[in-house]
């Protein structure tokens, strides 16, 4: 059975990189951001009323909160590059084919095939000219269309159609 869809993989960090604000849901982050205003905003109204002990309290809240969001994005980051590192060992060439029940992840370095079935896929994200799909093992797999970005919608259509719950 021939693919549907062959793409070039790409299991660099920096890629990986890419797709740190799909990890986290968008309302996350706002939250945390708006949070993070309001209680800096907090300390700055009681920094100016003399209150300086309750001053410090919000605004380390404010930066505690802040440095959770950005670190916890990093830390993901990390996870993800390091289980996609552990799947292609060590090599970041991969080539992805797309089957009618499954993806599979091709490693370059000794054509060992990697299975995915698409229940398995959470969310697909496409920025800068690279798709990634993530899984349910925390797994995110990068990878870039060499005609240009031409059949992402293609894709995009086919992967709903194998699981509608699939969060674009």
């Amino acid at each position: 059975m021939s693919p549907a869809f062959i793409f070039e993989g790409c299991g660099t960090r920096e890629a990986v990189k890419k797709f740190r604000g799909h990890v986290f849901p968008r309302w996350f982050s706002v939250t945390v951001s708006l949070l993070s205003a309001l209680f800096a905003a907090a300390g700055l109204f009681f920094f100016l009323g003399g209150r300086h002990k309750l001053a410090l309290y919000y605004a380390g809240s404010a930066l505690l909160l802040l440095v959770f969001n950005l670190a916890g994005k990093a830390f993901l980051v990390r996870r993800l590059s390091s289980v996609l590192d552990q799947i292609l060992g060590g090599d970041p060439g991969f080539t992805v084919c797309f089957y009618e029940n499954y993806f599979s992840i091709v490693r370059q370095k000794d054509q060992k095939l990697i299975p995915v079935y698409y229940s398995r896929i959470n969310r697909i994200a496409c920025q800068d000219g690279i798709m990634a799909v993530f899984t349910g093992e925390n797994l995110c797999i990068p990878f870039r269309d060499p005609d240009g970005g031409q059949v992402w919608d293609d894709l995009w259509r086919f992967l709903k159609e194998k699981n509608p719950s699939i969060i674009i």
